[in-house]
């Protein structure tokens, strides 16, 4: 088994599945297609990470799990924030409305492939401009998709969630578990 992440969320999340598996990197650039949905590049791009691993390491009967994770709103796609001001903007626009996190999901075995996505909703309810700013001062936004960690975030802001919590994290454990019981992974 295979994570194609440097994530250490998702690395822990794998870890309660299966507690064996090595991590490989790709080497590939996150490009999102104007002419696509946002789900249909975020099932593109975990894809394109799996693909890379499979196509330039020594990969023959090992399973590759490659994830991308995004935050989606009002139709604007939400990565990593570039500075303090982004993040603000960020938090500030997700303000009692429903936000989507969508991962998508490549899992690719030496004769299978399972790309799809899943979507959990966070709304982050009556967030005032004081609890943004004490939030970006803690630093928690820094490399976040969407300017938060939901570990963090559920203990600092009043959050409603539907959905997967895992999924939120970047590695949506359920929907991965049930493609593990059917090929016997687990």
């Amino acid at each position: 088994m295979i994570l194609a992440s440097q994530s250490p969320d998702r690395k822990n999340l794998l870890k309660t599945l299966i507690p064996n598996f090595k991590i490989l990197v790709s080497n590939t650039t996150e490009f999102f297609d104007d002419d696509l949905t946002v789900y249909e590049n975020v099932t593109a791009v975990s894809l394109e990470k799996a693909t890379y691993i499979k196509n330039n390491f020594n990969v023959k009967n090992e399973t590759i799990i490659a994830c991308d994770t995004v935050c989606y709103f009002n139709g604007t796609t939400f990565q990593k924030p570039e500075n303090r001001l982004d993040a603000f903007n960020m938090l500030k626009s997700y303000n009692n409305n429903p936000l989507e996190v969508i991962t998508g999901v490549a899992i690719v075995t030496s004769d299978k492939t399972y790309n799809y996505y899943v979507v959990s909703t966070i709304t982050f309810n009556n967030i005032t401009d004081t609890q943004i700013n004490n939030w970006l001062n803690q630093n928690n936004y820094m490399g976040k998709s969407g300017a938060f960690a939901i570990d963090d975030a559920e203990n600092f802001f009043n959050l409603t969630i539907k959905g997967s919590i895992s999924n939120i994290i970047g590695l949506p454990l359920e929907s991965i578990k049930e493609i593990f019981l059917k090929e016997k992974f687990l």
